[in-house]
């Protein structure tokens, strides 16, 4: 019996000793003076955007706030767990102000804001589609030489505010061949960009990514050939030609392996020297052989200079 009023009192006083700590604790938390802090910058939201509108700009598009609280409730919060927010239930098309929203934790009290309202401008929602500006970067194997390139689906929609959409100049998307030897499937990303190669924000474009096949085929062969100058009628009595200048004197054919053991040399188109007395100089073009292609196609014209003089 007397251990048992001993145990007893103990417990008592243990329970007296727990109580007294938790009201000093509570009666410290009481007293402890409200603490402030500046959270700023905010990223404000909009929502409730009716369909068939889209918002296009928002003047600001941030906020600062000061709040307080306890210590223990302020000490650890940042700007993150604060929402700034636009309702734009009922919006029309135009320029609107409104104020701002705000949710904080639980214990935090709102002290000022800074703005608290917004310019919200409005449009109705258009789409246009485009078709795809595929930029290449790098060169492929020196080898071989790209022959296509084809996108699946060969169009987009790009979606947005009416003056949005009307800045998109064209849809562009990226792909690097550099030292490839064969064809490329990738899905390359795409973004529509304005007349300076910028991308315009605020506008979707779907799909956002294209199935890009770009077909890499070996080179043919190429060899070097002399240009023959081809000649037709005679010169008049008591005149021969001293020398013939050619520019370039020869040119690089492309083609199958068969179709260039056929030539030995490429002519120029007939150049016609009857009754010449004196120096020609003439620009011509070049009979491309059946089955090959110039390299350089801009190497097309000939400049022939034709000496013509007394026979001594």
């Amino acid at each position: 019996m007397e251990r048992w009023m001993e145990k007893d009192s103990v417990l008592r006083i243990v329970s007296v000793f727990l109580a007294v700590l938790l009201w000093i604790f509570v009666m410290g938390e009481e007293r402890t003076p409200e603490t402030q802090v500046k959270l700023e910058p905010i990223l404000i939201e909009t929502y409730n955007v009716p369909p068939g509108l889209a918002v296009v700009s928002m003047e600001p598009d941030t906020t600062g706030v000061l709040v307080k609280g306890k210590h223990s409730a302020v000490s650890n919060i940042t700007r993150n767990d604060i929402t700034a927010s636009v309702n734009l239930r009922n919006v029309t098309p135009g320029e609107h102000t409104y104020f701002i929203d705000f949710t904080f934790p639980r214990d935090i009290q709102l002290v000022d804001r800074n703005p608290e309202q917004v310019s919200v401008v409005v449009e109705e929602v258009t789409s246009k589609d485009f078709g795809i500006d595929l930029q290449v970067v790098g060169e492929p194997h020196p080898l071989y030489q790209v022959d296509s390139i084809a996108f699946e689906p060969p169009t987009v929609t790009v979606t947005g505010a009416k003056s949005l959409v009307n800045r998109v100049e064209r849809v562009v998307g990226l792909i690097d061949i550099q030292g490839r030897s064969s064809m490329i499937e990738e899905q390359v990303v795409v973004r529509a960009v304005d007349a300076k190669g910028s991308t315009v924000p605020g506008v979707m474009v779907s799909p956002e990514r294209v199935l890009t096949t770009v077909n890499i085929v070996q080179k043919p062969p190429i060899r070097e050939f002399p240009v023959t100058v081809r000649l037709e009628g005679e010169l008049p009595e008591g005149y021969v030609i001293r020398d013939v200048e050619v520019d370039p004197h020869s040119v690089r054919l492309q083609g199958d392996e068969k179709d260039l053991k056929n030539v030995s040399s490429v002519d120029t188109k007939a150049i016609d020297i009857s009754n010449a007395t004196e120096t020609i100089e003439i620009e011509t073009e070049m009979i491309i052989p059946r089955g090959t292609s110039l390299v350089a196609p801009e190497l097309n014209t000939i400049r022939i200079i034709i000496y013509i003089e007394p026979e001594n």
